[in-house]
């Protein structure tokens, strides 16, 4: 299976690894993805700073990459287009669509609830 971001560099290196009878590339790549998404969620943290910052404001994938290109999420929405980022954004935020989180405000702790309104995403409060 290539790798989303490289799909012809890893066509054409699990061919030559396959030709050279070398088996198991990228083999693991399930595995791998695994421990980094347990290791490195960063959506609890961008969930809190997004309601912290925006409240319920809904945002487009643009102005989500846009509002937050500094914070460690956005090495999530890498790419070297502005538009392979607003994608990249989307797609990440798709994963995170009705997971509801437990978040600290200055009025307390509350439940918030990532959603989709009219192609822009919220989070709200449950």
């Amino acid at each position: 299976k290539p790798l989303s971001s490289y799909v012809p560099w890893s066509e054409v290196i699990g061919g030559i690894l396959e030709f050279a009878q070398v088996p198991g590339f990228l083999a693991d790549s399930e595995d791998r993805a695994d421990l980094v998404s347990d290791s490195e969620d960063l959506a609890p943290g961008f969930i809190a700073d997004w309601y912290g910052r925006f409240g319920e404001m809904p945002m487009s994938p643009k102005e989500i990459v846009i509002n937050f290109s500094q914070d460690d999420i956005s090495t999530k929405f890498d790419s070297h287009t502005d538009n392979g980022k607003s994608t990249m954004a989307g797609t990440y935020m798709r994963r995170l669509l009705d997971r509801t989180f437990e978040i600290t405000t200055s009025e307390g702790k509350k439940t918030v609830r990532v959603i989709k309104r009219n192609r822009k995403w919220v989070v709200r409060e449950v």
